[in-house]
C-alpha cells in the first residue's frame, strides 16, 4: 500500500472536526537502534494526547538503544509520523520529510474505537532487523536496569509493566508507530420542542465542556440567541416562534453540531430523523386542528377537493409550517385502508403510493413558489394514514397558480388583509441573504 503524508492528515484533520477540542499536543515516547556509523533506526513509537506538556521529559540512552520523551504540537504530528517512518533523524515544525520516502511502502491504519478515541498505526511490515541484544539485560552506569532490552521498550513507549519471564516482551518485527487520541466528542442527542417548551440533552465525553447556542427565529425573521449550558433544564420558546436552531461550540467559537426544530411537537434525534412521528400524530389526533394540524379524509384523484388541500399547504408555508393529515376524519379518527383502495381505486400498495404521488404532483403543479413538504406514512390505530409535513416557507408569499394567498388562523385558512399582513409574508433584504452572525462576545 503507498501511503503519502496527505493520507495522515485527512485522517487528523477528519479526527479534528468532530472533536470539541484539539489536543494542543502529544507526549511522544520512542525507541531507536543507534551505530556510530549509520543514522538511527527507529523501533518503534507511541504519542498520546495530553491537555498540557510536561514538565520533565526523558531521554535514557543505553548505548545501542535510545528511548527519548518529546513534547509535538497537534498540528506537528503528521510530519513527526512521516519523518520516523523513513527512519530519519526526526525534526519538528513542519519540516518536509525527504522525497525517497514516498518510494517506500506504508501502512496507514485508523482505528476507531468509538466514544474512548482513536487509534493511528503508521508502519512498515516485512523489516528485517539484525540482533538488537533484545534479550540480553539492558544495564547502564546511573541509569535504571531492565531484566533485557525488550522489556524496556515495552515499559518505556507501552507503559507496559516489566516483570515476567523474558518471552512476555513484545518481539517487534515491524516498526510501528501508534498515535493515541482520546475522544472529545459531544453531540445533540435528542431535542424536543412541545408547547412552549425546548428541552434537549446532549451526549459524549466533551458533553460538560461544551456550549450550546440558541436561536429563535419568529415569524418576521429577526433572531433571538440565548446561550445554554449543556445540561439545561426546558428553556421558554418566545411567543412567534417558528424556528429553533440548536449549535454546540467549543471554546474557541468553533461549530461541530446543530439541530434544526420547525414547528411544535417536533423533535429530533441524533441520527437527524424526526423523532417518534407515530407517538406526535396519536398526540394531534387528540388535540384536534389548529393552526399547525389539519385533518383530510383520503381524496380521490382528481377531486375537487384536492384545492382544499393546496390552499391549506399553502396557508402553513406562509405562516408556521403544519402538518397535514390524509386518512383522518374532522375527529381526528383515521379512515381505513379500505377507505383509501375506494379513494384511488386500486389495491392496498398501489393506492399508498397514488395518493402520495398525487399530493406531491398537485403541490409542485399547483402552488408558487413550491413549498418544501415531506411525506411519510404511518400506521394509526392499525389504520394507514399519509402525514405531509410542510416546513415554513422562507420565499414567500406563497400563492396558488391562481394567485390567491393564505395564512393559517386557528383552524382555518384565511386570505391576508392586504394592507396590513400581505407585507409581512415578503421577505426582508436580510432574511433572503440570511447568514448566522454571533455576536463578538460568543
Amino acid at each position: 500500500m503507498r501511503f503519502k503524508l496527505a493520507d495522515l492528515e485527512e485522517v487528523l484533520e477528519s479526527i479534528g472536526a468532530t472533536q470539541a477540542e484539539l489536543p494542543p499536543g502529544f507526549l511522544v515516547r520512542r525507541a531507536h537502534l543507534q551505530e556510530s556509523d549509520s543514522p538511527r533506526e527507529m523501533l518503534t513509537a507511541h504519542a498520546t494526547a495530553l491537555p498540557r506538556k510536561p514538565s520533565d521529559l526523558r531521554h535514557m540512552d543505553y548505548g545501542k538503544l535510545r528511548l527519548d520523551e518529546d513534547w509535538v504540537e497537534y498540528s506537528n504530528l503528521a510530519t513527526l509520523m512521516k519523518s520516523e517512518a523513513h527512519n530519519d533523524d526526526p525534526r519538528f515544525g513542519g519540516t518536509k520529510a525527504p522525497e525517497p520516502f514516498l518510494e517506500r511502502h506504508h501502512e496507514l491504519v485508523r482505528r476507531l474505537m468509538g466514544w474512548p478515541g482513536w487509534e493511528i498505526s503508521l508502519r512498515r511490515p516485512g523489516v528485517h532487523r539484525p540482533d538488537w541484544g533484545e534479550r540480553a539485560p539492558l544495564l547502564m552506569p546511573h541509569k535504571r536496569p531492565f531484566r533485557n532490552a525488550a522489556l524496556a521498550v515495552n515499559s518505556f513507549v507501552w507503559d507496559e509493566p516489566d516483570q515476567g519471564p523474558p518471552d512476555s516482551a513484545r518481539i517487534l518485527e515491524e516498526d510501528e508507530f501508534i498515535a493515541y487520541i482520546p475522544d472529545r466528542r459531544a453531540r445533540i442527542s435528542n431535542a424536543y420542542w412541545t408547547g412552549n417548551r425546548l428541552q434537549f440533552s446532549v451526549e459524549g465525553t466533551a458533553a460538560s465542556d461544551v456550549h450550546v447556542l440558541c436561536t429563535f427565529v419568529d415569524v418576521d425573521g429577526s433572531s433571538k440567541f440565548v446561550e445554554l449550558h449543556s445540561e439545561s433544564a426546558p428553556v421558554q420558546v418566545p411567543d412567534n416562534s417558528r424556528r429553533i436552531e440548536l449549535y454546540l461550540l467549543n471554546e474557541s467559537g468553533e461549530r461541530f453540531n446543530s439541530a434544526t426544530l420547525t414547528m411544535p411537537g417536533e423533535g429530533y434525534t441524533h441520527e437527524g430523523e424526526t423523532a417518534d412521528a407515530t407517538k406526535r400524530a396519536l398526540t394531534d389526533m387528540g388535540s384536534g386542528e389548529n393552526e399547525r394540524i389539519e385533518f383530510k379524509p383520503f381524496i380521490k384523484l382528481n377531486d375537487q377537493k384536492w384545492q382544499e388541500v393546496t390552499e391549506t399547504v399553502v396557508a402553513f408555508a406562509n405562516t408556521q409550517g403544519g402538518r397535514l393529515y390524509l386518512g383522518v376524519d374532522d375527529n381526528g379518527v383515521p379512515q381505513s385502508g379500505r377507505a383509501l383502495c375506494v379513494a384511488c381505486n386500486a389495491g392496498p400498495d398501489d393506492a399508498a403510493q397514488a395518493q402520495e404521488a398525487y399530493l406531491k404532483k398537485r403541490i409542485r403543479n399547483s402552488i408558487k413558489p413550491v413549498p418544501n413538504i415531506e411525506t411519510q406514512w404511518l400506521e394509526l390505530h392499525g389504520e394507514p394514514v399519509l402525514l405531509a409535513v410542510v416546513s415554513p416557507g422562507t420565499e414567500g408569499p406563497y400563492s396558488t397558480v391562481q394567485n390567491d394567498v393564505f395564512v393559517r388562523r386557528g383552524a382555518s385558512n384565511i386570505k391576508p388583509d392586504p394592507r396590513s399582513e400581505l407585507p409581512l409574508l415578503f421577505p426582508m433584504e436580510e432574511e433572503r441573504n440570511e447568514q448566522l452572525a454571533f455576536p463578538d462576545s460568543w
